[in-house]
């Protein structure tokens, strides 16, 4: 099963890295939609978002701690849906503009100092 990188961004206004991390976790929490960036790879990727079925009601409760077998029922039967995305073929790279012209110019000097190595003997 591949690895992705899953990344969410919020600019969010607060006293202190703390309060700004609890504001940002308590608007996941009651969205009805969140975006994510999922990387595979360095030149893919994709938006996605997962619609939650309905949002949460408060606050989580603080006198229980969940444990890594609720987490994984959770994932396994929980109620979000997720934009289907279709698996990139690792093997397949997508060129970007960048790429080429970097190649491109990499090959146009080899091919020069082969041309001024061969015109020296």
């Amino acid at each position: 099963m591949p690895y992705y990188l899953v990344t969410h961004t919020s600019l969010i206004e607060g006293e202190d890295e703390v309060s700004a991390a609890q504001t940002v976790l308590a608007e996941l929490q009651s969205a009805r939609s969140v975006e994510f960036l999922v990387k595979f790879d360095e030149a893919s990727a994709r938006p996605v978002t997962v619609h939650s079925a309905s949002p949460a009601e408060g606050p989580p409760s603080t006198d229980r701690r969940p444990n890594l077998e609720d987490v994984v029922e959770t994932a396994r039967h929980g109620t979000a849906a997720v934009d289907p995305l279709t698996n990139p073929d690792p093997t397949k790279r997508r060129l970007s503009a960048n790429g080429i012209a970097i190649g491109a110019g990499l090959f146009a000097a080899g091919l020069c100092i082969g041309l001024a190595v061969d015109l020296l003997h």
